[in-house]
């Protein structure tokens, strides 16, 4: 699929991640039913109980992207129909054709529609490169791609407003694949092309690869991401699945600074001292996110408990 003048590349990205595993490719299939007068009812697993209907005029007219697949393009336009966006959005202020006010226009809840499950978001650098109070780390960052991508949950990442190199600036990609033995990440633009590098080239430690997929080094991708949203995964839980990491790594490295300088290893017991105090730290600012993200999300049940 390659996303054409509808802005909504946070819903393209993510049904492109979810297309990209065996189990995704059945959960598309299973939202379609085609009705006996030839149009087709999608109901979104996250959202089950508010079907949409579409007929074969509006699939050829309305889908947002030049996709191939009949089923994604019949699951796209649902969406648009859904969301009010595109050729349904009636709002006097938007960009790119997304309502400012729309119901679902951030990766996360779109990944939550699409799977009806909880949906994680990691932190890579705030608002541009330098700017990282708050944000996960290379160790933190590496688990949580493997344990979504090894559960075959979709993952997206949104590029830096500034600093993006290469990319395009608050972008949504899809993240396909992790290699933990070369430490490099796949993502692909929904665009289906990359303009800032040529096939095959590479620029700033970013390969394009084909198909508007990219790769590069985890910290590259770090440097140039602003946050990855993984489907499958609690918020608070990821959070404290960060700090218990956090304080692991700290304890080795303790334990390891003890040895060397039992041995006279100074330099070596040096660098431990200050991998476990990075890590000391690092477990701080994880232990208060997931402080602060437990008591907003008790926050917005009780409101949502009140208001229900």
């Amino acid at each position: 699929m390659k996303q054409a003048d509808v802005g909504d590349c946070f819903f393209e990205s993510s049904l492109a991640s979810l297309a990209a595993t065996p189990d995704g490719q059945i959960a598309i299939q299973n939202m379609v039913t085609k009705n006996g007068d030839g149009s087709y009812t999608v109901k979104f697993p996250g959202d089950k109980n508010n079907p949409v209907s579409i007929s074969e005029e509006e699939l050829k007219a309305e889908s947002a992207s030049q996709n191939g697949n009949r089923t994604m393009a019949i699951v796209e336009t649902a969406f648009m129909k859904y969301d009010k966006i595109g050729p349904y959005n009636s709002s006097s202020i938007s960009y790119l054709k997304i309502p400012l006010l729309a119901d679902i226009n951030t990766p996360g809840e779109t990944l939550e529609l699409l799977t009806g499950k909880e949906t994680a978001v990691d932190v890579l650098g705030g608002v541009a490169q330098n700017f990282d109070v708050g944000a996960t780390n290379p160790a933190n960052l590496a688990s949580f791609l493997q344990n979504a991508l090894s559960n075959g949950d979709p993952i997206v990442a949104t590029s830096n407003f500034t600093d993006a190199g290469p990319l395009p600036s608050m972008h949504i990609f899809s993240v396909l694949g992790f290699d933990a033995k070369t430490g490099t990440v796949t993502v692909r633009n929904p665009w289906g092309h990359n303009d800032g590098i040529e096939l095959t080239s590479t620029v700033d430690d970013i390969t394009n690869i084909g198909d508007g997929q990219l790769r590069m080094p985890l910290s590259t991708f770090m440097m140039h991401f602003n946050n990855v949203a993984a489907a499958g995964t609690n918020q608070v839980d990821n959070q404290f699945n960060n700090v218990a990491n956090d304080l692991k790594r700290h304890a080795n490295d303790v334990v390891s600074a003890g040895n060397n300088l039992v041995e006279g290893n100074i330099s070596a017991a040096g660098q431990d001292a200050v991998s476990a105090m990075y890590n000391a730290a690092t477990t701080v600012v994880d232990t208060t996110t997931g402080v602060i993200n437990t008591g907003k999300n008790i926050f917005y049940d009780g409101l949502g408990a009140l208001f229900s």
